[in-house]
Parts: structure tokens; sequence; C-alpha cells
């Protein structure tokens, strides 16, 4: 539910900024680094409730806990993670070539 909620709002800023609700390198990049928090907020409270189940239940209905562990939410956090990542090194390093050639110019 919550990264249908994330990209309703990145689609609707879209078009009401440009008419369109196609997607900008912008609205791109902002929209993968809301759900990359979507999904680590939702991970972490499904992390919460098992450790608050191993914390609360006795030992026999200890394990019954890990229903709450949400392993493909876990999964995708951690795709979504390493594609920003990625993507701020690029842009990072596509950055670095600009401030060199200004650097050139400015030598000259």
């Amino acid at each position: 539910m919550h990264v249908h909620l994330v990209l309703a709002h990145i689609h609707a800023e879209a078009y009401v900024a440009t008419g369109s609700a196609d997607l900008d390198e912008r609205h791109e990049r902002l929209r993968a680094e809301l759900l990359l928090a979507a999904h680590a907020l939702a991970g972490a409270a499904a992390a919460g409730e098992t450790l608050t189940g191993f914390v609360m239940l006795d030992d026999k209905q200890r394990w019954t806990a890990l229903r709450h562990m949400k392993i493909p939410l876990a999964l995708r956090s951690g795709c979504l993670a390493v594609e920003n990542a990625r993507a701020v090194q690029v842009r990072h390093q596509s950055t670095e070539g600009w401030d060199e050639l200004e650097r050139m110019l400015a030598a000259d």
C-alpha cells in the first residue's frame, strides 16, 4: 500500500509541474529515494514486531514471532539501496568531469 502512495505522489507532482505524468530524471531519482524510504520504514516496523514477539512471548510461542518478518520486503529494500547507491555514484562521477573541465578552462 505504501508503495502506491509514493508512486501516486510522484506522478501527481510530475503532472502538476509538466502537464504530463511521465517522469523526468529528477522525478525518477525522487521516486527511487522515496521508494527506498518507504520500504525501509515498513521493514523496520516488521523487524520491530518480530523483536517484540521474541521479547514478550514465552519460549514455546517465541518462534511464532518470525511470521512478522517480511523477507521479500527486506530483499526489495536491499535492491533499492544498491540501485540508489549506484545512481549517486554515477551522478558524482559525471559531475567530476564537469569540475575538471571548469578547472581546465579557468587555467587558460
